[in-house]
């Protein structure tokens, strides 16, 4: 096999083994259990509008999710379109124009049920970075 198409299988599958790309978190701990696939398929399954809260810069603001996989949200001073898709536990979200992350960057989160209707988001290691309250 050619060694420039044999490194290319390789960098290719180190940054999918990588997982999703995150930023750091507020750095608060969670030991509790993360939505499966049904319950985030069956939460996601009808049109959402979510009051978020970022714990990094305390930036907050709502979020409307479509169950075609399309998102919207705006903050006040800004707003974002993006996609979402569930894959392992986990809500990806791909935010397409005005983010603040970057356009095509995706991010990707578990949901902990706090209360009735409220979830922690946490990044993949383990930090709190949202909560979401579904209205």
């Amino acid at each position: 096999m050619n060694n420039k198409l044999l490194i290319g299988f390789m960098i290719m599958a180190a940054v999918g083994l990588a997982g999703c790309q995150t930023s750091g978190g507020s750095g608060k701990q969670s030991n509790s259990k993360a939505l499966t696939n049904a319950e985030l398929t069956k939460l996601y399954s009808v049109t959402q509008t979510v009051a978020w809260t970022n714990l990094e810069n305390s930036a907050s603001g709502d979020l409307i999710s479509n169950p075609n996989g399309t998102v919207s949200t705006d903050w006040g001073t800004g707003s974002s379109k993006g996609t979402w898709r569930i894959v392992d536990n986990t809500l990806w979200t791909t935010w397409t124009t005005g983010s603040f992350r970057g356009a095509g960057v995706e991010e990707c989160v578990t949901l902990h049920k706090m209360k009735e209707g409220t979830y922690k988001l946490l990044l993949p290691n383990g930090s709190w970075k949202y909560t979401n309250t579904f209205k």
